[in-house]
């Protein structure tokens, strides 16, 4: 009987790397695009058109058949009510809205980094 060699099966990289890729990309823009409403809610044009924007998306997104789009829009419509909360709410809740835009800000940026980091190393293991 012939002996059967032993080999390791490396599991298919590519498919987590396309992952990887795609939310890293997808968290960077959102970290943008929120860093830059957070700073033209301060310009009341400039507010509203952005945070309108973000709204527009979440329900657009809303309606979509994915889940990840789903939730996506979700994030976004949030983000577009808070963004009209900082620019129009009565006193201490402009100071928490921005609080929070700063917050999904930075985190959505370093979620995108994150993101980012382990496509590389996916990469470089590949």
């Amino acid at each position: 009987m012939e002996e059967m060699e032993e080999f390791e099966v490396k599991p298919d990289v590519s498919e987590e790397m396309l992952k990887e890729r795609r939310a890293a990309v997808v968290y960077l823009l959102g970290g943008v695009f929120l860093t830059v409403m957070t700073i033209g809610v301060r310009f009341r044009a400039v507010g509203i058109f952005l945070a309108g924007l973000a709204i527009a998306y979440g329900f657009g997104a809303l309606m979509s058949k994915g889940r990840e789009d789903k939730k996506r829009g979700l994030v976004m419509l949030g983000a577009g009510v808070i963004g009209f909360l900082a620019m129009f709410g009565p006193g201490l809740s402009k100071s928490f809205a921005m609080l929070f835009l700063w917050m999904g800000a930075v985190g959505l940026l370093a979620s995108g980094i994150w993101s980012g980091v382990m496509f590389l190393i996916l990469k470089r293991k590949k």
